[in-house]
């Protein structure tokens, strides 16, 4: 009788050790595919921070590129307005004074000319009267008359009549002179009205210009800040639709992304489960509260029905 007893002791034995050594192979097989509880709450968190609201202002997302627009300030404006017309203005004082001193450059020609014209007309007359002094003489020799008071008194008209000449010429020269400078005068004159009214079309011009950079600079200043507004828009639209609707309180889920949402707490589960024995595996899915209030009613019980029955 001991000795059955001995032998089923021993059967019992070798049968429970048979086992065991079983029970470690599969367990050391499967080592590298259990999910450990540590493992389990760090999936599980990176679940819910992918789906979860959270508070808006922690979260980051696209950010989009602002328009920097750097405003010129009014004297940065005027500086402006004024190279640009520079160019223009040089310009026309120039050609203003050039017209003027080619005009003023004629007239001191025409200066210069009545001078040489009034030289040739002096000439011509001294010449002339050479010329009727001698014939007259020539005249009063042959007749024997050349100290005669007749002859002196005809040289003394033929004088005087070269004087009246040369007064007449010299009279129409000073005329002329006088004129031309009446006319230089008129010229400078003119050309100092031309440059006050350019200046004053300058002025109006560049004050006009100075409105149009004016309002170039208000309207680039809105187009920017409409940018930058649509674009601040847009960054709240897309942090809505990361964050669902609007209404949603920190910590819950968009209920259209609530499907995908449980689909994969359900895939870490079942993960989590198959790491351990059927037994274990039953007891978890029937009576831990957690496993139930993580997931929706159909995965808990898809996950019930393949580890719970």
């Amino acid at each position: 009788m001991s000795t059955f007893s001995s032998y089923l002791k021993k059967a019992a034995e070798d049968a429970e050790k048979k086992n065991k050594d079983t029970v470690t192979a599969k367990a050391a097989s499967k080592a590298e595919e259990v999910m450990t509880d540590a493992e389990l709450e760090l999936a599980l968190k990176e679940i819910d921070d992918k789906y979860k609201v959270v508070d808006e202002n922690k979260l980051e997302g696209v950010k989009y590129d602002r328009i920097e627009y750097d405003a010129p300030t009014d004297a940065e404006i005027i500086k402006n307005a004024q190279d640009e017309l520079a160019g223009y203005r040089a310009e026309s004082i120039s050609d203003i004074k050039t017209d003027t001193e080619n005009r003023i450059s004629d007239a001191l020609g025409r200066k210069a000319d009545s001078y040489r014209d009034l030289s040739e007309t002096e000439s011509g007359i001294s010449g002339d009267y050479a010329t009727a002094v001698r014939a007259y003489e020539d005249d009063m020799a042959k007749r024997g008359l050349s100290r005669s008071s007749i002859a002196a008194s005809e040289k003394a008209a033929i004088e005087e009549s070269r004087a009246e000449a040369l007064a007449s010429a010299r009279s129409a020269h000073a005329e002329e002179i006088s004129r031309i400078d009446a006319e230089i005068s008129g010229l400078e004159a003119d050309m100092q009205k031309a440059l006050n009214a350019f200046d004053i079309a300058y002025a109006a011009r560049l004050t006009e210009r100075i409105a149009e950079l004016t309002e170039e600079r208000e309207e680039k200043r809105i187009e920017a800040l409409k940018y930058n507004n649509q674009m601040t828009e847009k960054e709240r639209d897309d942090m809505l639709a990361i964050m669902g609707d609007e209404s949603l309180l920190e910590g819950e889920v968009p209920e259209d992304m609530l499907a995908s949402y449980y689909s994969e707490k359900y895939d870490v589960f079942r993960q989590y489960l198959s790491g351990m024995s059927a037994d274990q595996a039953r007891v978890a899915v029937r009576n831990d509260p957690f496993i139930r209030s993580s997931l929706s009613d159909y995965f808990y019980y898809r996950l019930y029905n393949e580890f719970g029955a």
